[in-house]
């Protein structure tokens, strides 16, 4: 029994000098040795307490500012912000999005450019929100210049402000050796004004690229018969800009794999540019979506090409279920064209195609609802 006894407790002390061992190796792992928890500059602890940002945010733009030691700049940088009519949010954005912007002398940089925004016309609203989106041009020259050019090329105050803050090389690009000569290429391809301003707000980056890029841009649309005195060649544009060359090859190449001819597909893009944005899953969907219609030819969506633009889940399959219930009714009595069943607005397609027939099918309009809320396949249609 006694023998017994000493064996329990040469046991237990062997479990409890265990334990211990396991414990002291975790604790004093060179793995956690290695991995103290990171102390915060003074720069991030201020990111986070004076401006709002999260530690992770303030930590990664602590890296550009890490030369801060004392909060009288940044504190008269914030001063001045809001002064101006900068809101937590809006500061907080800025300097997220430029940190040096805390290092920046007030009455040497930030004064003098606000003034020259209140000089070409904008008020302290629209001064706060170009500061928040776009604080990068609070460093760079000529600002005043490249406003009043840029402002020759809108018809309003409102779009070139929304064209500066969503790109923001707008104004932090030169002047005189890139901004200038694409819109003076532009121009001489034979777009007006109104036609480059509209290229700038869809493409906000277009004025900035190389004029080597423009010019491809410009090479390939009018490879896809596009003419620079056409309406649609800033359409053409849009898309050929927003996208590389092999990317439109194949869809072209999907396209005539149904049998489609150059001749068609040109036509087709003519139409409708913005076919180009499709993917090629969507096209090729869409074309099979309406191969299936018994009455429908592609000939007839190829010639009216935006048919393969609509939404598959908001229009196409919603107005063609309703059109087939009708169509089992033998309703309408008067035949219409599946590109304007297709075109025409909800509004009025609700007027024309459910509200009429609400005694012989008082389901049709809760079925169309149903179908706009996603109930209703490609392959319920045709069941």
């Amino acid at each position: 029994m006694i023998s017994s006894d000493r064996n329990l407790s040469l046991l237990a002390r062997l479990s409890h000098r265990s334990s211990i061992f396991i414990f002291s190796s975790l604790f004093f792992s060179t793995s956690a040795v290695r991995k103290p928890s990171p102390k915060l500059s003074f720069i991030a602890g201020y990111l986070i307490t004076s401006i709002g940002l999260s530690p992770e945010k303030a930590m990664e733009a602590s890296k550009q500012i890490c030369h801060i030691q004392s909060p009288s700049k940044p504190d008269a940088v914030l001063n001045f912000l809001k002064n101006i009519g900068l809101d937590e949010a809006g500061i907080r954005n800025a300097v997220y999005r430029k940190p040096i912007l805390l290092c920046t002398q007030v009455e040497k940089t930030l004064k003098p450019k606000v003034r020259v925004l209140q000089q070409v016309g904008f008020s302290q609203p629209e001064i706060a929100k170009l500061i928040s989106a776009n604080p990068f041009f609070l460093h760079r020259k000529n600002v005043q210049l490249k406003i009043e050019f840029l402002g020759d090329l809108f018809s309003s105050k409102a779009d070139l402000l929304q064209a500066i803050i969503k790109n923001t090389h707008l104004l932090c690009s030169n002047l005189d050796n890139r901004i200038m000569p694409n819109v003076s290429y532009l121009r001489a391809c034979g777009l007006s004004k109104d036609q480059i301003a509209y290229l700038m707000k869809c493409n906000h980056r277009l004025i900035t690229r190389r004029l080597d890029s423009i010019k491809s841009v410009v090479q390939r649309a009018i490879e896809l018969g596009f003419s620079p005195e056409s309406k649609m060649f800033r359409f053409a544009l849009h898309s050929t800009c927003r996208m590389s060359r092999a990317s439109i090859d194949t869809k072209i190449k999907v396209m005539m794999s149904f049998g489609l001819s150059e001749a068609e597909i040109s036509s087709a893009i003519l139409k409708a540019p913005q076919l180009l944005f499709l993917s090629v899953e969507n096209i090729k969907s869409k074309a099979d979506f309406f191969m299936k219609r018994s009455d429908c030819e592609l000939s007839y969506v190829i010639s009216h090409p935006k048919l393969l633009c609509y939404s598959f889940e908001k229009r196409l399959i919603p107005r063609y279920q309703v059109l087939q219930l009708l169509k089992l009714k033998g309703l309408p009595k008067r035949k219409c064209g599946l590109f304007y069943c297709m075109m025409i607005s909800d509004k009025k397609f609700v007027e024309k195609f459910i509200l009429p027939y609400e005694e012989e099918m008082p389901d049709l309009n809760q079925i169309y609802l149903s179908a706009c809320a996603g109930n209703v396949s490609t392959e319920d249609c045709f069941s």
